[in-house]
């Protein structure tokens, strides 16, 4: 095995121990048998990501969606999709869903009039001491990998780098905590909002893993909307599991449903079956929310879902850990299973339903009553 190749094994098995992007790779790398493709001038660990081959890859609602992380390797690789004539050798090759691996002439030549773009909102924050700090950001990469890797062929769509620290002042009190400030979050998003559109697409996906991010990104939304006239849409990740009626709403009490907003059953599974080395169960426990003991029927609520009247709260007011939810009594692989794969494929859904979708015809209704003055330049 060359020098370059021991040395991005070690990177690969850090950033991805699981083996989800390239399984054929991480084992011919173990085996010390590393491929003649590795002389690739981009460098091994490139090269063995453009060579996966997505042959097996489909649109159905199963696909990659197992019961273990494992399994949904064999159809999961970053280089999703679409095909192009490589400069380097002539032939065809996969071209990657991801926004980076493109270069500035596969941009300026692309047909982008149906592209989506997908922004990843997570967050780096404590989670108590049983699961670590990335828990958001980790799940949201793990949830979208397997879903591009789900799409069908056609659909052009390119993820965006992620942006994994996101507004988390409600975590700010616990230590490892990162966070950034509203203002600084919105002036991001929007300005890289304002980038896809340079660039010629008109849909973006803010998808998003994390709390505190969604309400200050359903401002951006509009935001964008206004200024470039975006089909802007805004999802949350785990937001399927939560639908009433959904196989994960049956698997978890209503309370846990409720309460158990943060590193609770719902994440600790998702965890355990994402990344169990990650996760401490001996550390785990059931942290009640002190929103339980209120009445369900007062008008004052220190917490509450959706729409419902709620208090500014911080994580402490909640529970001292800073953590809500049964993680150790309602927690398990097998309930993360489920979660993954009803999350993947309403993501898959929704991608293949944006893709489609026609923008004008979405977002072409002008105000019936417009002012007369200055509107500042911006669409409307």
């Amino acid at each position: 095995m060359k020098v370059t190749d021991w040395a991005q094994l070690g990177f690969k098995r850090r950033v991805d121990p699981h083996g989800l992007l390239n399984p054929g790779k991480m084992r011919a790398w173990e085996e010390q048998s590393a491929t003649a493709d590795t002389s690739d001038p981009r460098g091994a660990f490139a090269a063995s990501y453009r060579i996966a081959d997505t042959s097996a890859v489909g649109s159905g609602p199963n696909v990659a969606t197992s019961a273990t992380a494992a399994d949904a390797s064999s159809t999961a690789a970053d280089s999703f999709g679409t095909h192009a004539s490589s400069p380097d050798s002539g032939r065809r090759r996969p071209r990657s869903r991801l926004w980076g691996e493109w270069s500035t002439a596969d941009f300026a030549e692309a047909d982008l009039s149906q592209a989506v773009a997908v922004l990843p909102l997570g967050a780096v924050e404590a989670h108590g001491p049983h699961l670590p700090l990335g828990v958001d950001a980790m799940h949201n990469a793990d949830l979208l990998h397997r879903a591009l890797a789900a799409l069908p062929e056609e659909a052009l769509v390119l993820a965006m780098p992620p942006l994994d620290v996101g507004v988390s002042c409600e975590h700010a009190g616990f230590a490892g905590t990162l966070e950034l400030s509203a203002e600084t979050a919105a002036a991001a998003w929007c300005e890289l909002g304002a980038c896809v559109a340079r660039v010629g697409i008109r849909k973006l996906v803010l998808y998003n893993s994390h709390g505190g991010n969604h309400a200050l990104a359903e401002v951006v939304a509009r935001r964008l909307r206004k200024r470039h006239g975006m089909l802007t849409v805004l999802a949350m990740n785990l937001g399927a599991s939560m639908a009433p009626g959904s196989a994960c709403a049956n698997l978890f009490p209503e309370d846990e449903m409720r309460y158990g907003l943060h590193g609770g059953a719902l994440e600790t599974s998702l965890m355990l079956h994402l990344r169990p080395q990650l996760v401490s169960t001996s550390a785990a426990k059931d942290f009640a929310s002190r929103a339980a003991e209120q009445p369900k029927d007062a008008a004052l609520q220190l917490h509450a879902p959706g729409f419902a009247t709620k208090t500014g709260w911080l994580s402490q007011d909640l529970n001292a850990h800073g953590v809500v939810g049964a993680a150790a009594t309602l927690s398990s692989a097998e309930k993360g299973a489920t979660l993954a794969r009803e999350c993947v494929e309403s993501l898959r859904k929704l991608l293949v339903e944006v893709h489609a979708a026609d923008v004008d015809e979405l977002l072409s209704e002008r105000p019936l009553f417009p002012p007369q003055g200055d509107a500042g330049g911006e669409l409307r």
